[in-house]
């Protein structure tokens, strides 16, 4: 089994990054040959510690298309691949063109995860053999909006390497005290899809000194972040784009993700992994895990002084926010660790090509 792998700006803060870069530690872990092709990123050096060939394209320019189609297509010719497993709807694209290119001389299979909800439809993605939906929303999003057949579908949900994180974890101390000194966590793309102004509003309302957010992220909002938190004088510290987040999550009390569209994210899974408690906003991919009061809590989606209240609930209540924390790590150890998720992948590898 020889797999080709495709996903642009390879990243550390980047659940999709960490996603294939999970895939290709199991892979080699269970004696899968595989390639990276990408176009860069910061985090490249996860991919070289894996002893994993990486293969250079310019995914990051549409114009070069005809330039990547080559290099991609005398790669597959000279290395012998048998499946191009895809993460993204242009990488998509480019791996089945060239399935119709090759099918004379070399028959590829194609698989694809849908890692986001997309809000255009250009009509020409998702037409690889098979498609991995990561939650149930991004499953429906293909049938309703992409008219993709249930049948080339298979939910299997994002998931974590848990013996990187058990090798790291702090304990938690789950004596049943009020907190003096809360540390917040919130991680991911300073993109407008992640509604992290949503946070800083809630953290002004709730007007608790003894608060401070730690906030680990990059794009393209961070000086408009700055201006929030500068205005209103907030206890928050913005970290750019870190190589291990250990520390962060083992000091953690909450952890906070307010996105306003989050498939299934790798954070929240994280999160519990860590043995945190979680408030997520309550839209479909968050609230595919979390259920308020018991493993976490909900927030209505852009509601700040809703968020603020459930801050304060979790603040008030350290046995509930200890009860939330310990029954999402349970489900988080039980249901998406590699252990349980990546042999569904393996059967998939397995079965597309014997078909």
């Amino acid at each position: 089994m020889n797999i080709l792998h495709i996903s642009p700006n390879y990243n550390y803060v980047c659940g999709r990054s960490k996603y294939v870069y999970s895939l290709l530690k199991c892979s080699v872990d269970n004696g899968i040959k595989v390639t990276v092709a990408t176009n860069g990123g910061d985090a490249l050096e996860r991919i070289n510690n894996l002893g994993v060939g990486i293969l250079k394209l310019p995914l990051n320019n549409y114009s070069k298309i005809i330039y990547s189609i080559r290099l991609i297509k005398t790669f597959i010719e000279e290395n012998n691949i048998d499946i191009v497993h895809t993460h993204h709807r242009y990488a998509e694209v480019l791996s089945n063109i060239l399935r119709n290119q090759l099918k004379h001389k070399k028959c590829i299979k194609t698989i694809t995860t849908g890692h986001s909800i997309l809000k255009g439809n250009y009509h020409i993605e998702f037409k690889s053999n098979k498609i991995i939906a990561v939650s149930n929303i991004v499953r429906d999003m293909l049938v309703n909006k992409f008219k993709v057949s249930p049948q080339k579908i298979e939910l299997i949900n994002n998931f974590i390497l848990d013996e990187e994180i058990l090798s790291t974890r702090i304990e938690r101390n789950k004596e049943i005290k009020k907190i003096d000194n809360i540390e917040l966590l919130s991680v991911g793309r300073f993109h407008s899809d992640k509604n992290f102004e949503l946070l800083f509003k809630a953290i002004n309302t709730v007007n608790n000194k003894n608060i401070h957010l730690n906030l680990i992220g990059s794009g393209n909002l961070l000086k408009s972040y700055c201006k929030i938190i500068d205005k209103y004088n907030l206890n928050i510290t913005i970290i750019t784009t870190q190589k291990n987040l250990i520390d962060y999550y083992n000091i953690a009390d909450i952890c906070i993700l307010p996105s306003i569209i989050d498939p299934f994210p790798t954070f929240m899974l994280e999160a519990g992994y860590y043995q945190k408690a979680f408030i997520g906003s309550n839209i479909a991919g968050i609230n595919e895990l979390i259920i308020d009061g018991y493993n976490g809590l909900l927030f209505k989606t852009g509601d700040v002084h809703n968020l603020s209240d459930k801050i304060r609930e979790f603040i008030n209540s350290p046995k509930l926010m200890n009860n939330c924390a310990d029954n999402l790590y349970l489900d988080v150890k039980n249901k998406f660790t590699h252990r349980k998720i990546f042999p569904k992948i393996h059967n998939l590898y397995s079965n597309i090509l014997e078909k």
